[in-house]
């Protein structure tokens, strides 16, 4: 494996940028934006606790859908849920998979390559970016 090293310019760079995100982070705008992601994380946590996958309804799982960020792509999220998640993939496997890639042994890189494989329509930024 190669190890990249960085040049002073750009150990520079990466610096200004981290400060420049700190100074924001305590703006009102920072401030809202980190509060947004706590609730969102919230959400999520809630939802998608390992007790409450298994009796997932078809509305809570639209609900966790429609929530990810990443749908806010699809303009017919209902439409999307309906032909390109459900009836392809089957809530119960859904269920099943996301309840193994969430909470399963083993390492989360193989949990998510599993789920990839498994679970049709769910495109990388919706699997594990939302929290």
């Amino acid at each position: 494996m190669t190890m990249l090293t960085l040049t002073e310019k750009q150990k520079e760079n990466l610096n200004s940028h981290i400060s420049a995100y700190k100074e924001w982070l305590s703006t009102s705008d920072g401030l809202e934006s980190v509060a947004e992601h706590r609730n969102h994380e919230k959400f999520f946590k809630e939802k998608l606790r390992s007790d409450r996958i298994d009796t997932l309804t078809e509305n809570e799982f639209r609900e966790v859908y429609k929530t990810l960020w990443a749908s806010g792509f699809w303009g017919n999220k209902d439409w999307y849920i309906d032909n390109k998640l459900i009836r392809p993939n089957g809530l119960e496997k859904i269920k099943l998979e996301l309840k193994n890639l969430l909470y399963g042994s083993g390492e989360i890189n193989v949990r998510y390559d599993r789920f990839r494989q498994n679970i049709k329509g769910f495109g990388p930024s919706s699997i594990l970016n939302e929290g």
